[in-house]
Formats: C-alpha cells, structure tokens, sequence
C-alpha cells in the first residue's frame, strides 16, 4: 500500500520531536507496522543520542548524519554570487590588506613584527573568496543540506514548513538578494540563493509534499 507522504511527514516529525512510539500508534487510518516503519527510517538516519527519555528512547542532540562516506546528492543547485558581493569582499579583504602592507612599510625591515604584519593577508584573500567557492544546496533523499563558508547545514524534507522566494536583507547564507526562504522551525530557516531558484521553490516543494501556496 502506498502511504500518501503527509501522513510519512507527520510519523516522521513526530519520532523526531521526542513522541513516544504509544503516541504515534494512535494515529489513525494507518496500520502499526507502517508507523514503525517509517519511524525506524527516520532513527536510522540520525546519530547522537545524548541520553534516554521518558518513553526510553534516545534524545537527539541535533545533529543529522551527512550520509554514508562517498554518498552521492541526488541533484545539487551550485551558489549565485552577486557582482556586489563580489565587490563588497573585495573592498574588505583590499582594506585589511593594504592595513598590512601599510604597517609593513612603516617598519624597518629589520624588525620581525613588520614582517609578521603580512602574514594575515593571504587568510584575508581565503576567508573573501570562500562564500563564493563553497556556495551549493545539495538534496538527498530525505534532507537537504546547504553548503556555504565550508560549513554544513542539514534540514530533513520532514521539518519543512514552507519555502518561498525572498527579497529579505536579513543575513543568510546567499550572495545574492534574489533569496529563497526554508522555513523549518525545528533545525532553524535558512536563506539560499541559487542559479535557479524557481527550480529549487519547485523541487523542495515536491520532496517535502507542500503545496503549490508552501
């Protein structure tokens, strides 16, 4: 029998938000077997338990299993960088460098510390270019993961509330502000751009079973 994904979505938020498995055997319209399967399925995909609750599970701690070593993204959405962030991490990291510099020529080249007044001006040039070469959100088959700054971040489809196109200014990981919004209050929103971003509305809408005003 094909279980409709909203009622899949509703077990899987309910083992993830700590419901005991009693609680969520009374859902209805559904047999027992498939609430544990489907709860099962969601475990198996977590690591870090931090302890034991009521119902004698374990607590997550938050943190999702990037997959198996060598485990593939299904589709990835490569990062859109704006010219004028471009233009904004060029004006940073060229101040804080020309800082240096300018200390280095005001000392004798005798003295160490004005040779040591260069040695954070190539960390400048990395750290600049580093949202725009680890920019991409990557989809698996139940989560997706946004990659920015050479950091990750795991949302599963299931803790999906909403997804929409923004124009925000709040701070997000996008270098652009043609945004998309995530809503998913329990791992905490995220703010994306991509080269495509009705693709990404489109596709994050079908794997999280949201619909068409999500």
């Amino acid at each position: 029998m094909t279980v409709p994904l909203d009622t899949v979505n509703d077990i899987r938020s309910m083992d993830a938000a700590g419901r005991s498995r009693s609680e969520i055997a009374r859902m209805p319209h559904v047999s027992r077997n498939t609430r544990a399967k489907y709860a099962d399925m969601w475990i198996g995909n977590w690591i870090g338990y931090t302890g034991v609750d009521s119902s004698g599970r374990g607590a997550r701690d938050g943190r999702a299993v990037m997959g198996e070593k060598g485990e593939r993204p299904e589709r990835v959405f490569p990062g859109r960088t704006d010219p004028w962030f471009i233009a904004a991490m060029v004006i940073v990291a060229g101040g804080l460098s020309a800082a240096c510099i300018a200390c280095f020529l005001s000392s004798s080249p005798a003295l160490l510390w004005g040779w040591l007044a260069l040695l954070p001006i190539p960390a400048l040039v990395a750290l600049a270019a580093l949202p725009v070469r680890s920019n991409r959100l990557e989809l698996y088959g139940d989560r997706l993961v946004v990659v920015y700054a050479g950091t990750r971040s795991v949302i599963p489809y299931a803790h999906v509330r909403g997804v929409r196109r923004t124009r925000t200014l709040w701070a997000g990981t996008a270098n652009s502000l043609d945004r998309v919004y995530i809503e998913a209050p329990y791992d905490g929103d995220a703010i994306v751009s991509v080269t495509d971003n009705d693709a990404l509305v489109a596709e994050l809408g079908r794997r999280c079973g949201l619909g068409p005003d999500a």
